[in-house]
């Protein structure tokens, strides 16, 4: 029990490095983009953090996911160039790893001693740190498509291309916006998870408006989508 402690968020790391390739050819899961970071974001909000060196360990994690991703993902890539399929997973994954300490830093409930109600029932809280997790990983994106001539291939939204209603919103977003829905939907649904552990523990369930507002973003977004199609067919 004690080394499954310490080794439960590195699997989460690489099960959603695996996850997030699988959204795309050739398997093109595009469901799995949902719940694909989910691991990674419950590693880094609720593994013990390392009191020597925390920010190595959480950059660490975040680095693991993204190698598992790119290596994955860019398979492929081993028929023009073997070391280019090598090193280029190393480059690439310095992006989620920053993506992880943002969150760990900047996007993490924080606890205060003394405090009578979990900030983890804070609707209004869970929705303004998944919202800076999701506008995080969109720039992040936007800065690996144009930092050292860029490479944005397959950024997060494009899971979604074979779902024609969905992609609409793009003509306004770019495909930015999709990222942002993809990535605010599984930090809402880890923010979920933890409110329900706490709420069935204290018998006081109550409604979720963190996460009725983002599946109302969501299916608000499908709906229009469904209709702009429907319409020109």
């Amino acid at each position: 029990m004690g080394a499954m402690k310490h080794l439960w968020p590195w699997l989460c790391a690489i099960l959603s490095g695996l996850l997030l390739a699988f959204c795309f050819p050739p398997l093109e899961q595009s469901w799995l983009s949902w719940i694909a970071l989910t691991p990674l974001i419950s590693a880094v909000w609720f593994s013990p953090r390392d009191k020597k060196r925390p920010a190595l360990r959480l950059f660490l994690l975040g680095y693991v996911t993204g190698i598992v991703f790119y290596a994955t993902l860019f398979f492929w890539i081993t028929t023009v160039s073997f070391v280019g399929w090598v090193a280029l997973p190393f480059y690439l994954g310095l992006f989620p790893a920053s993506w992880v300490l943002f969150i760990a830093y900047c996007a993490t409930p924080q606890e205060k001693p003394g405090q009578e109600k979990s900030i983890w029932l804070s609707s209004l809280n869970n929705l303004r740190i998944c919202a800076l997790a999701a506008a995080a990983w969109v720039s992040l994106e936007w800065l690996r498509g144009t930092l050292f001539t860029g490479f944005g291939w397959n950024p997060l939204g494009v899971a979604l291309h074979a779902n024609i209603a969905m992609i609409q919103i793009a003509r306004f977003t770019g495909v930015g916006g999709l990222t942002f829905l993809i990535v605010m939907m599984n930090g809402i649904a880890v923010a979920t998870i933890k409110r329900l552990q706490m709420e069935v523990g204290r018998m006081a369930m109550r409604p979720h408006y963190d996460f009725s507002l983002t599946v109302v973003l969501i299916t608000l977004t499908f709906g229009y989508g469904f209709r702009l199609t429907t319409q020109k067919a």
